[in-house]
């Protein structure tokens, strides 16, 4: 019998993965297309199962999964925690209060199992408190999160990876896996960044899109987004602040923004699109662009721009090559799935001279902390010193 997947299953199992890297559309029209033979699936799912496990280890809390061959494809799955939702709420009971009681002012259940409190929680990664203490737990929670949901995401991979041996489209598993590239390791070396190779890029112009929109959105040239989450695209007025920082709007900024602001600012730069093929060309990861029908993955979800990128310019092997204008994703735990997206708005010696701006949270070279009514500097060195995964892009070397 043939069984069409639920929609809302196969995208429920991939909203975990944090709203910075997801493509909801995108999502859901890969889920339309899929077709599979029920009684074959759930045999092949199981083994694919038991396949996994083989190629598992535990270490403490975190279960790590071994890449593995199906049919000359290649499974990799991301790493798991052993740790249950009430285990985790206790060991990191002052940031879920924190966060819980914030997540209540918005109307947001503050259950683990709700995806709209998982992507709540995991934004206080780029969080800081005066409280060093309460700031390290904020951030290993947010972390935790990330890992919480990467069952989901495993589900989704086997499930796909064995739908396609029955199916009448294939899904790209490359799309759905983690990331296996290098990343980009912080310089040790006190001294400028490197010039850019070319002047085609024009950092000037993306550094000053990001400082015109950091706290709006330019409804008015990208609607598909505000159209596509319901809405008003009429206003450009929409913003995700940090928690409490004086000129938010009402309502919130309903979706995610961060890969689709960073790919305005460097199309402001002078960044070519590229857009080719006739079947589904927003699909592919060759491809980068915008139109208001439908964007490329790539320009708006921060795993395919990940994809785009690395191949289109190589990632940057060291921090001391990144600059004004270049874009950046973030992995918060280094399980190779890419959590955010921002760029580079100004470069100085070293990366804690390296600011940074983005979208959802809204920030331009600084973050704000509501405990204490102040403002600290957002930078480069910020994320390292969190303990994330860098991947930079040197946008100027693809002119």
């Amino acid at each position: 019998m043939k069984k069409r997947l639920s929609m809302f299953l196969l995208f429920a199992l991939l909203l975990g993965t944090s709203a910075t890297a997801v493509d909801t559309p995108a999502i859901q029209e890969e889920m339309d297309e899929l077709f599979i033979d029920e009684k074959s699936d759930m045999t092949t799912y199981d083994g694919l199962i038991q396949v996994a496990e083989a190629h598992s280890t535990v270490d403490g809390n975190i279960k790590t999964y071994i890449p593995f061959e199906i049919e000359n494809q290649e499974v990799r799955l991301y790493k798991e925690t052993t740790m249950t939702a009430a285990d985790a709420t206790d060991k990191y009971a002052n940031a879920y209060s924190m966060i819980s009681d914030l997540a209540s002012e918005y109307g947001i259940s503050p259950s683990l199992d709700d995806p709209e409190f998982r992507d709540f929680a995991m934004s206080f990664a780029y969080y800081e408190t005066d409280d060093k203490l309460l700031n390290f737990e904020i951030i290993e929670f947010a972390k935790f999160v990330d890992i919480y949901e990467n069952s989901e995401k495993n589900k989704m991979i086997l499930q796909s990876a064995s739908a396609n041996r029955y199916s009448r489209n294939e899904i790209d598993l490359n799309v759905l896996m983690p990331a296996d590239g290098h990343s980009t390791v912080q310089s040790q070396e006190n001294e400028p960044y490197l010039e850019s190779r070319s002047s085609s890029y024009d950092s000037d112009a993306a550094i000053r899109y990001a400082r015109l929109w950091w706290n709006r959105t330019n409804n008015t040239d990208y609607p598909y987004y505000a159209e596509y989450y319901g809405q008003d695209s009429s206003s450009n007025e929409y913003n995700s602040l940090d928690t409490k920082r004086p000129g938010q709007s009402t309502p919130r900024r309903g979706w995610s923004d961060c890969t689709n602001f960073v790919s305005q600012c460097i199309l402001a730069g002078g960044v070519s699109q590229i857009k080719s093929g006739v079947v589904s060309p927003h699909k592919d990861n060759d491809n980068w662009y915008y139109n208001d029908s439908k964007p490329s993955y790539s320009w708006g979800a921060a795993q395919n721009f990940y994809e785009h990128w690395r191949n289109r310019t190589g990632v940057a092997s060291s921090s001391r090559k990144l600059g004004e204008g270049d874009a950046v994703s973030i992995d918060l735990n280094g399980d190779g799935d890419m959590n955010h997206t921002v760029i580079i708005v100004e470069a100085g010696y070293s990366d804690d001279e390296k600011y940074l701006a983005a979208h959802n949270v809204d920030r331009f070279k600084n973050m704000y902390k509501y405990e204490t009514n102040r403002y600290s500097d957002w930078t480069l060195q910020t994320l390292y010193d969190a303990g994330y995964t860098i991947y930079g892009y040197e946008i100027d070397a693809d002119f």
